[in-house]
């Protein structure tokens, strides 16, 4: 097991064969690391094992189907630019490469099953990704501010994106939701300020997309509005909840028609809206949550 490295690590460092366990923090804010080699014999990588190693720009994972990652791993080492994980790996953790600024390319093997929450947030330029065919589940801010990605193809057997999934990914223009979606969470495409094509097929059992607008099927939630530039909207009516930023930082907008079937307006839903001169709410309106309408 190696615990923790010590004051003088060089900067490329090969770890030696037969280490099993690599523990949490053991590398953390080792600046002076560029390059690492992880042999084979490693089972176990332990929560923010290189988080902080912001000059090291080389990692070679193990190849062992036995793999167990923590969560954080890579948390801001900003000189990553590409990386490959391993075949056999089911789940890339909470956080494993939030921060990585600089990461263009990630090779995701097909065992991956679910990418956890905050994965790869603020990878901004990540852009060649390809998501693995049995993937099922996407947590919440998994992709978010990831501004580079322009086009992404959602499997067919993916199940559910989380809240703020790809919230400010401002690169991403196409996108087409499999047929086995079945929860998408208010906020998954908050900011996607140039999402102009999104693919819903007419017989997706769980969601519509309508004249620029996402809805649960039955219509009765706005999941998320995808119009280009416009300064009035009309939400037709039975719509019940506008949900979480879904006309975030639309700031074209200075007219908003709210049917009367409206009950709840969910967090963020207009925020940054800042031409929005003045609203009614339909009186039965009985929920307006945090910074629905902040500027």
């Amino acid at each position: 097991t190696l615990v923790r490295c010590g004051k003088n690590v060089p900067m490329h460092v090969m770890i030696p064969d037969g280490v099993k366990c690599i523990e949490s923090e053991a590398f953390s804010d080792c600046e002076s690391i560029s390059s690492v080699v992880i042999p084979d014999s490693v089972n176990t990588i332990g929560d923010w094992a290189f988080s902080g190693c912001k000059n090291l720009t080389s990692v070679r994972l193990p190849q062992n189907n036995s793999l167990v990652l923590g969560d954080c791993i890579f948390l801001n080492c900003v000189e990553i630019v590409e990386i490959d994980i391993p075949d056999g790996v089911k789940t890339i953790p909470y956080g494993m490469f939030e921060g990585c600024s600089r990461l263009r390319r990630v090779g995701i093997p097909e065992s991956v099953a679910e990418i956890e929450k905050c994965a790869f947030k603020e990878c901004f330029r990540l852009m060649d990704l390809q998501l693995p065919p049995d993937l099922k589940k996407i947590e919440s801010e998994a992709f978010s501010d990831c501004k580079s990605i322009i086009q992404l193809d959602l499997p067919e057997g993916l199940l559910e994106i989380g809240k703020g999934t790809f919230e400010g990914c401002t690169g991403l223009m196409t996108l087409t939701l499999p047929n086995s979606l079945t929860k998408i969470e208010d906020g998954a495409f908050a900011q996607c300020l140039n999402l102009n094509k999104l693919v819903v097929a007419d017989d997706h059992p769980a969601y519509r997309f309508e004249d620029g607008m996402l809805y649960t099927k039955n219509h009765r939630k706005l999941k998320a509005c995808l119009l280009p530039p416009l300064k009035s909207i009309s939400i037709p009516d039975g719509v019940v909840r506008i949900g979480n930023g879904a006309f975030e930082n639309r700031t074209t907008l200075t007219e908003v028609h709210i049917p009367e079937s409206v009950k709840e307006i969910g967090f963020g839903a207009f925020c940054s809206c800042y031409r929005l001169a003045g609203i009614h709410l339909p009186n039965g309106v009985t929920k307006v949550e945090s910074r629905a309408f902040d500027s």
